[in-house]
């Protein structure tokens, strides 16, 4: 006021026109200040909203960064067991849940609870397509947002210790529109998800889910190669190993370590007119006698050797740790000794007798196709000597032939060979061929492993046929 009092103003000049424009100008800055702070004011707020834009932002990323590690993580294990742990454990880590569980589809309209990942309280639950949370998301296939406490009263009584979860959430795990199961999943007491989280968990279940399958997938075929190898390494009709096994174990044998002394036999057998029963009783019958056969044959075969069938009638026995050639006749006579008994076919009685030729490594043969044809050599030596049980033993094979089992048979059906009925009290001796490219010392040495138990040269003379005989 001083200060407009000392200003003189030019006499031309009304004093109403200075008020007035001094008026004037303190409204225009009054004016001026108020933009600027609306001004400011919008700035902070989109200072704000950027900010919040940002954080979300950041949140999304971490999401989607959540998401991705999970897919790898979940695609690059293949065991069904590992998928479901590996899906819980990124669930945990992508939305920081307290605990959770997945249930499967088995059957027709029913979840069973196959994992579960901290304090869960669903460990071998079984639900109905309707029923409870996980029921209702199978039956419609839509993701669920619980909050809140859903059953209070499951939850009183237990004097506070467990706090029941206070948000849930449920998402159907479909691959191809197939419905695999159920993700569940509850949230740290206090804490509530929101529907962008049941969002993000929809989008990981799609995941879940497509591991889930390949999973499943991968131990499908896992099981249908194991299938296939085990078809091509084995007789389907026995369940013996085939050929090629054989011949894989024999190879092993003969290159893995041994003790000095210790050898390998090889034992090559076959059932004497096997062609017989498949004529006069049917394939069928043969097959059974095949099978009740190899049962026989794994009972008197020690647990380290290895027995196959080679096809049709013809079987084959490694026999380790053979200190003298004796070990191997005595296995040749505990296989002969399964003809004691008669194999049933249906009603019927068979009796068959059987011919094995023993090779034995380092008789010459240091390999499994020479030990083999060693064997097989013998053994038709043994099947072309029908006089009389024999026991062949040369500089490379062994052979030794059982004799026929008695039957009830009529006459009619059994043909005697020439020559192969002995006197009637008689025993029948077994024979030794040896090589003459071998010294003496050798038959001494052979000649108590190769003779006949006297146990089975007890027999009368209608016992010696080479067919076998029916009843």
């Amino acid at each position: 006021v001083t200060f407009w009092h000392d200003v003189q103003p030019p006499a031309w000049v009304p004093p109403i026109v200075l008020q007035v424009g001094l008026l004037g100008t303190v409204i225009l800055f009054c004016a001026y200040a108020v933009e600027k702070e609306l001004q400011l004011r919008r700035l902070t707020k989109l200072l704000v909203d950027e900010r919040v834009l940002t954080a979300a932002l950041t949140s999304r990323l971490r999401e989607v960064s959540t998401l991705l590690e999970a897919g790898k993580a979940m695609n690059l294990v293949l065991d069904l067991e590992e998928v479901l742990g590996t899906i819980l454990e990124c669930a945990n880590e992508l939305l920081d849940t307290h605990d959770g569980s997945i249930m499967l589809v088995h059957g027709e309209g029913e979840l069973r609870t196959v994992s579960v990942w901290g304090s869960s309280g669903a460990r071998g639950a079984r639900l109905k397509f309707g029923d409870g949370v996980a029921g209702k998301v199978a039956q419609t296939r839509e993701p669920v947002l619980v909050t809140g406490v859903l059953d209070p009263g499951k939850w009183t009584g237990g004097g506070g210790a467990v706090q029941p979860p206070t948000s849930s959430m449920s998402v159907p795990l479909v691959y191809r529109d197939t419905l695999l199961g159920v993700l569940n999943v509850n949230a740290t007491p206090g804490r509530a998800y929101t529907r962008h989280q049941l969002r993000a968990l929809s989008l990981f279940g799609e995941q879940a889910a497509a591991a889930i399958a390949n999973a499943r997938l991968y131990e499908e075929q896992r099981l249908l190669a194991s299938q296939n190898v085990y078809q091509a390494l084995h007789d389907l009709l026995t369940n013996l190993p085939n050929r090629a096994l054989f011949l894989d174990r024999v190879n092993h044998a003969l290159a893995r370590r041994r003790p000095s002394g210790q050898l390998v036999a090889l034992l090559f057998l076959d059932l004497d007119d096997f062609k017989l029963i498949n004529d006069s009783l049917g394939h069928a019958a043969g097959d059974e006698v095949l099978i009740t056969f190899a049962d026989r044959l794994r009972t008197c075969v020690r647990s380290g050797d290895a027995m196959a069938r080679f096809g049709g009638d013809e079987f084959a026995v490694l026999v380790e740790e053979v200190v003298s050639p004796a070990d191997a006749v005595a296995t040749a006579e505990r296989i002969l000794a399964l003809f004691a008994e008669p194999f049933g076919v249906g009603e019927r009685r068979v009796w068959l007798r059987a011919s094995i030729g023993i090779a034995i490594e380092g008789l010459g043969a240091s390999s499994a196709d020479a030990l083999l044809r060693n064997a097989d050599t013998a053994n038709s030596s043994s099947r072309a000597s029908c006089s009389t049980p024999s026991s062949t033993v040369s500089s490379r094979s062994i052979t030794s032939r059982s004799s026929p089992l008695p039957t009830d048979a009529p006459s009619a059906s059994r043909r005697s060979c020439a020559g192969s009925t002995p006197p009637a009290g008689s025993c029948p001796r077994w024979r030794s061929c040896l090589s003459p490219s071998r010294p003496a010392s050798w038959s001494r040495s052979t000649a108590g492993c190769c003779a006949m138990p006297v146990r089975r040269c007890r027999r009368s003379a209608r016992e010696w046929s080479c067919r076998p005989a029916f009843s």
